[in-house]
């Protein structure tokens, strides 16, 4: 690179309203008198092969050391063009972009072209003093948590076992299997589940993963790649590290105290009705049932729906019939979940013989003398059911560990107590945090064919991580001028992610931050009494030209 910069600027007109309301003759001419700028080029669309093919021959032509793109968003086109400037052997980061087309063009239908120039001038400038970064690695410990010892969990510990990846697998409980081992497993071996005691054998079997029933992870220190856990074992505290870790805390059932005067006998849900429907031993023989939907879930407390309780009534609802075709079967819902529920369910179920009857929340199902009266909003008639059994289908809440986790692990919850997904449209199934991943239930309620899905698919995501090697992100992160630093801690305290930390006073009591884990956010650089931070990209001798330009232009 040059001592002087060498900046080329790449005017984009690929939009109507662009080519409409700025003028790019005057523009270029503007353009071309900034000193440090030797080239300017107009391109209908810069971000396709022709023009990242002319790009590239520019950059060889003129000894171009520095691209400023005036065209679309940053955000949508960066990748694009850093990839473009990396395959012509120029950093990455001495690239900036200026979004004429929504930040200009499309909020001013008047006076677009000398906007135009400010937002150009003013990356120019900022352009001029970039410097190149590297992308930041930290090599990775080639080893896994799973937290977690339910479906999700041991299909992911077994997929990175395959991987030939070492496992650690921790569950609270005194054995593995989780939720559907313990309390659905009528329901598991009739609806295509017969795996699962399949999946634990292989799991207890396997040599490269380390069971710890009766266990939790009470504390996590370190980074991605390196992470030191402590575990509570039946035995006694222990250590271990990892590079990965696999969040599969699953949910639980709402509790049914107070509902409808649950006994377990009379009335029973769904769980403990399936114990009865699938078991060859039970001898009981209900003549009339009624299943009454949303149970615990769509109200004040938990407004969400759980999606699985639909599905549940419905295949229990034809089960039944089938076992026990003499009796009466009805389920009383509000309105079906179709997300799990499918139309082959519902059509099942209406052959069988199922009755269906739908209520107003406003005016729930009524029990008096041993029958359920309701309004059925389908025909406006006011229905009367006896029933010698009624079953609850009750929703879903997050289990009691996931909480606990996502505390130690320093990641969100929502509300309700369920680690959210980052982007739900965007990224479904995306980290919840570097070397941090979490699936199935934990995230929200799922059946478990999709929890099966999410843990194959996070664990090939944690195994590939661990197989690059390390970990990498980009180098726009925040650095401490420790010369400056006063030891407040207060960007300790601000930081979201954990990155920085201040050594003790025996050690310099300086801020230090670890770059894997640093977003880039700025917080802790706004936050800084001392002014002692800085974020790389966007340093204050690197904003401050753009500043300048604005305010002499």
């Amino acid at each position: 690179m040059s001592d002087e910069p060498r900046i080329g600027v790449l005017l984009c007109s690929c939009t109507p309203q662009m080519r409409e309301r700025l003028d790019f003759d005057e523009i270029a001419g503007f353009t071309s008198s900034i000193e440090s700028v030797v080239h300017v080029e107009k391109h209908p669309v810069w971000c396709l092969a022709p023009g990242l093919t002319r790009l590239k021959e520019i950059i060889q032509e003129q000894e171009i050391d520095r691209i400023v793109v005036a065209g679309c968003s940053y955000r949508t086109h960066k990748q694009i063009f850093a990839k473009a400037l990396k395959e012509a052997d120029i950093n990455p980061y001495l690239l900036e972009i200026v979004n004429l087309r929504d930040q200009c063009a499309a909020v001013h239908p008047e006076g677009a072209t000398t906007r135009a120039k400010d937002q150009i001038g003013m990356a120019v400038a900022r352009t001029a003093v970039l410097e190149p970064l590297e992308e930041i690695t930290v090599p990775a410990e080639q080893k896994a948590l799973v937290i977690g010892g339910g479906l999700s969990g041991l299909i992911a510990a077994g997929t990175l076992a395959e991987a030939d990846c070492e496992v650690i697998v921790v569950e609270r409980e005194d054995a593995l299997g989780g939720y559907f081992s313990r309390n659905r497993q009528w329901r598991l071996r009739k609806n295509g589940q017969e795996a699962l005691p399949e999946i634990i054998a292989g799991v207890e079997s396997n040599p490269s993963i380390e069971k710890l029933v009766s266990s939790r992870v009470t504390r996590v220190d370190g980074r991605p790649g390196e992470f030191d856990i402590t575990i509570e074992t039946p035995q006694g505290e222990m250590h271990a590290r990892v590079g990965v870790i696999l969040v599969a805390t699953g949910s639980a059932t709402a509790p049914a105290e107070g509902a409808y005067n649950h006994d377990g006998k009379a009335v029973k849900t769904q769980e403990e009705f399936e114990r009865i429907l699938y078991s060859d031993e039970s001898t009981e023989k209900p003549l009339s049932i009624v299943m009454i939907q949303c149970v615990g879930s769509r109200n004040d407390e938990r407004p969400y729906c759980s999606r699985v309780c639909c599905l549940d009534a419905f295949r229990n609802a034809t089960a039944a019939k089938q076992k026990w075709p003499e009796s009466e079967v009805a389920i009383l819902f509000r309105d079906l979940e179709m997300g799990c529920l499918t139309e082959r369910d519902v059509k099942h179920a209406r052959e069988a013989g199922v009755a269906f009857h739908r209520f107003d929340p406003a005016t729930p199902p009524l029990v008096e003398d041993g029958k359920v009266k309701l309004v059925d909003t389908m025909t406006g008639k006011e229905v009367s059911i006896p029933y010698d059994l009624m079953v609850l289908s009750l929703g879903e809440i997050s289990h009691e560990g996931t909480r606990e986790t996502a505390e130690i692990l320093k990641i969100s919850t929502d509300v309700f107590g369920f680690v959210p997904e980052p982007t739900i449209r965007l990224r479904p199934h995306e980290s919840t945090g570097r070397g941090i991943y979490v699936t199935g239930a934990a995230h929200w309620p799922i059946t478990p064919e999709e929890s099966m899905y999410q843990a194959f698919e996070m664990a090939s995501r944690a195994a590939t991580d661990l197989k690059k090697g390390g970990f990498s992100t980009r180098p726009i992160v925040a650095f401490v001028d420790e010369s400056k630093c006063i030891g407040c801690r207060l960007c300790e305290s601000m930081c979201a992610w954990g990155a920085i930390r201040v050594s003790e006073p025996e050690e310099g009591n300086k801020a230090h931050v670890q770059e894997i884990l640093c977003k880039g956010c700025g917080t802790c650089v706004a936050s800084c009494p001392a002014l002692a931070i800085q974020a790389a990209y966007y340093s204050d001798e690197q904003i401050l030209p753009s500043i300048k330009a604005a305010v002499t232009s």
